[in-house]
């Protein structure tokens, strides 16, 4: 295994774009960053500041401003890979880190929103944009929590409990119930919002949850067995997963702004990208179901 592979969850899981740019990319940020003493929360903040600031550049009808928003959101990217890898390298992963990168991906979700709508605004759509953006941004939201909660999932069953961040909201619950305010103010408030996160994807994936907290009961350790049938089911899954992740809507993005039609991109977001998740929850439940009968005979 090469040393940028060594900062992979799962090989499984990741899309080739990531594999051939990104991962390398970050690798080499969280090298130097790791060197220089850079925490992982340092380059979410500076991700933050980068990605916000290209959205910024995505209002104006300018190709070369916009080239220039693309290039900055590309390296704020880069960043986002670089911050989880560097937490691997250095073993300063935590749970407050996982979620202050959720955090740093929606406050650069909302820039792009919040311009391209503004971008929108002398066109023919006019104030509808506030509407279609208002869809598109709840569908996101549920889009990134399926894929988020499949792919845990998946590197819990599969590649182990380490790789994975999979929660409960009940057990979300009582960390916070057993966590004071009294000097853990910002751990304890990333909980709360971790909590909603948590019961949206446990409300969009019952049938899947269901194969999930029956495996979590009946095994401390996920016998070989049954990690390998939970692979040869779902892997191929993961390319949906990937596709509803973020490199297909810096695509999408950067086509609407260029072409200068930013409803475009809102529109990807609601109708291919909302019946690429209902395919993958229509497939993950049946997967599911023929599993859990599976290993409910064993």
């Amino acid at each position: 295994m090469s040393p940028i592979e060594s900062t992979y969850k799962s090989k499984d899981t990741e899309e080739i774009i990531d594999r051939l740019f990104f991962r390398p990319a970050g690798y080499g940020v969280a090298v130097i960053s790791a060197k220089l003493k850079i925490t992982p929360n340092a380059l979410t903040i500076i991700s933050i500041i980068l990605g916000v600031t290209a959205g910024h550049l995505y209002y104006y009808v300018s190709i070369p401003i916009n080239l220039l928003g693309i290039l900055i959101f590309i390296i704020a990217d880069v960043l986002d890979s670089a911050d989880g890898q560097l937490a691997r390298i250095t073993n300063n992963s935590s749970k407050t880190g996982r979620i202050f990168d959720g955090v740093a991906t929606n406050l650069i979700s909302i820039s792009i929103y919040m311009h391209l709508i503004l971008r929108s605004l002398d066109s023919e759509i006019g104030w509808w944009m506030f509407l279609i953006a208002a869809i598109a941004g709840a569908s996101h939201v549920m889009q990134a929590a399926t894929v988020d909660f499949y792919r845990h999932a998946y590197l819990y069953i599969v590649c182990g409990k380490e790789k994975s961040d999979l929660d409960s909201s009940k057990d979300i619950q009582e960390q916070i119930k057993n966590l004071s305010w009294k000097g853990n103010y910002i751990d304890k408030f990333f909980l709360i919002v971790y909590l909603d996160y948590t019961r949206r994807q446990e409300f969009v994936s019952r049938k899947f949850l269901e194969l999930i907290n029956y495996i979590k009961s009946n095994y401390d350790i996920i016998p070989e067995w049954l990690s390998n049938d939970y692979r040869a089911s779902f892997r191929k899954m993961n390319k949906y997963y990937n596709f509803l992740t973020v490199n297909s809507r810096t695509v999408a993005v950067s086509v609407a702004i260029l072409v200068n039609i930013p409803v475009l991109y809102f529109l990807f977001e609601i109708f291919v990208l909302n019946g690429v998740v209902i395919f993958v929850w229509i497939t993950q439940m049946k997967k599911s179901q023929a599993l859990l009968n599976k290993i409910k005979k064993v």
